[in-house]
């Protein structure tokens, strides 16, 4: 002879079940919608801009090209030096891209290690803004590159050199914190 549940069994299992609702339907997270974690996060107030949120790559016969617009603004209460690459006006910068959950190196632009005794300077408050110029090549022996595959994918500008202090005739002193570097997120498309 089988026995079914007696009636304080179902009441503990009514309650288990309930408790599992209750708990699933708090994620707030409507069904086949992307669960919280794995979209690229984007800076509420970030203090560099990109012009557009997405962007297509350019291909030529020996490299991919991308142009992208970023606007700084200095939200410290300290002047900031943004120094350039090399003998360009354009600040250093990298590009990172989200993956698996983290932001992972992409791209780096090969910089000189040439020091700008007195780079541009953004005072507190003020903007600049510059155009970050992406050349990655298309050889597998050649630099610099697209670190990622495959590209297409979210991206964040890094400021590489941008400082909150620097030394009169010396050079820099602190970098602005990773967060103050940073860029919105926006898409590359390949």
């Amino acid at each position: 002879m089988l026995l079914g549940p007696g009636p304080r069994q179902l009441g503990r299992l009514g309650t288990i079940c309930l408790l599992a609702l209750a708990c699933t339907a708090s994620r707030g997270e409507p069904a086949g919608e992307t669960p919280v974690g794995s979209a690229a996060p984007s800076p509420s107030s970030p203090s560099i801009a990109t012009d557009r949120q997405s962007y297509g790559l350019r291909r030529t016969a020996d490299a991919l090209e991308l142009d992208i617009v970023t606007t700084f603004t200095n939200r410290t209460s300290d002047t900031v030096r943004l120094h350039p690459c090399g003998s360009t006006s354009q600040p250093a910068f990298s590009l990172e891209k989200w993956v698996d959950g983290a932001w992972r190196p992409a791209y780096s632009q090969p910089c000189p290690a040439i020091l700008m005794l007195d780079p541009p300077k953004v005072a507190p408050g003020a903007s600049r803004t510059d155009t970050a110029r992406v050349r990655a090549m298309l050889a597998v022996n050649a630099m610099p590159r697209f670190e990622a595959d495959p590209i297409a994918g979210e991206y964040r500008v890094v400021y590489a050199q941008a400082y909150a202090s620097w030394r009169p005739n010396e050079g820099p002193g602190e970098l602005l914190p990773l967060d103050q570097r940073v860029s919105n997120t926006f898409r590359i498309e390949d």
